[in-house]
């Protein structure tokens, strides 16, 4: 157990960093667009817990009517090849 606590400061410091970026590229959440997120699709990991309660991916997917893969190649940092939507 005593790697614990620096997993845990590891883990806190990617999260940190996974806000950061969310905020910047989305201008502190004020432009929350397909273009924003086409600069940086990681992004979508960060915004999915914004909302009062977190929505997981199968709910965002099923809301959005998008395959759960799109939001999970987003979260990897890739936009995917073929979209319905208008990146």
């Amino acid at each position: 157990m005593a790697f614990a606590p620096g997993v845990y400061a590891q883990g806190r410091a990617d999260a940190a960093r996974m806000v950061d970026e969310a905020f910047r590229a989305t201008a502190n959440l004020s432009d929350i667009s397909a273009e924003s997120l086409a600069r940086s699709p990681k992004a979508i990991a960060a915004l999915r817990m914004t909302t009062r309660l977190p929505l997981a991916r199968d709910r965002l997917a099923g809301l959005s009517s998008v395959a759960r893969g799109v939001f999970e190649r987003l979260e990897q940092g890739f936009v995917p090849l073929q979209t319905d939507f208008p990146f």
